[in-house]
């Protein structure tokens, strides 16, 4: 199988493919067996056995969303992303035509593959039926940055966060590509809202503080990053984030203390 040209993209989708699996849940038995089974055999290195199990699963019950997903994390983890188009474009699209669902994972590994205009049009085929989930978006977003698509990635991103307002992860994804857009002001303001909302959740602490750093508001930095230590005690990203303050600071004795306690704690 021919592997893709974007392996570093794909390894940032991973989670995001698998959680597309819970959007549209079968009965929790239906395909179960199955679908454990072929994750075994994909975690002792198997994938293609793994593979040629979901699909004979598919075929026997073609409305098992979370088997399409867990098809779609295999390719994506073997960077089968020519195989994984052509098997949601066309064997699968033709079994569920018009499934948005398919639609979105096509346009994925459309996009993964290289094909902007293959993308787009699997795209615009799924909105007529609906508009993309939370983890299809955030997908579709890594895909077309891959593309050097980054306006797009963000519009997608933007979309997510606005209508996932109980989600935290598309708005720290929003206000990171706002930050690399250079519209640090509105980045901000989408990292004040998700603070506000999750005051203790460690990844948006996180953000926030790199954000701060990042506009050099080394003040607002050092304070979020210490809430964000009290949460996650050992996390050598939050050590990590004092000890660049420091450095920016010009306090090397402090910086060096730093990283010290990170290796001695870890993660």
């Amino acid at each position: 199988m021919r592997a893709s040209t974007y392996p570093v993209a794909l390894a940032l989708a991973a989670a995001v493919i698998a959680i597309g699996a819970g959007r549209c849940r079968t009965s929790p038995a239906a395909g179960g067996v199955e679908r454990d089974a072929a994750f075994a055999e994909a975690m002792r290195g198997s994938p293609v056995s793994a593979v040629r199990m979901l699909q004979r699963l598919i075929e026997r019950t073609p409305n098992d969303s979370e088997a399409y997903a867990q098809l779609a994390d295999v390719y994506r983890r073997q960077a089968w992303t020519h195989e994984a188009r052509a098997y949601f474009t066309d064997e699968a699209g033709a079994r569920r035509r018009g499934a948005p669902e398919l639609g979105y994972l096509a346009a994925v590994f459309a996009a993964f593959d290289g094909d902007e205009a293959e993308a787009s049009r699997q795209v615009a085929a799924a909105r007529r039926h609906r508009g993309p989930s939370a983890a299809e978006a955030m997908t579709l977003a890594e895909a077309l940055a891959a593309l050097g698509r980054r306006d797009a990635a963000r519009e997608l991103l933007g979309e997510a966060s606005s209508g996932n307002p109980a989600l935290f992860e598309p708005q720290v994804r929003y206000a990171a590509a706002l930050a690399e857009a250079g519209d640090t002001a509105q980045a901000q303001r989408v990292m004040q809202t998700a603070l506000v909302r999750f005051p203790t959740e460690a990844r948006v602490v996180g953000a926030a503080a790199e954000l701060r750093f990042y506009v050099a508001d080394l003040a607002g930095s050092e304070e979020l990053t210490r809430r964000w230590l009290d949460i996650t005690p050992r996390s050598a990203e939050a050590r990590w984030n004092l000890t660049r303050i420091a450095l920016r600071r010009g306090d090397y004795r402090r910086a060096d203390s730093l990283v010290f306690l990170t290796s001695q704690t870890g993660r």
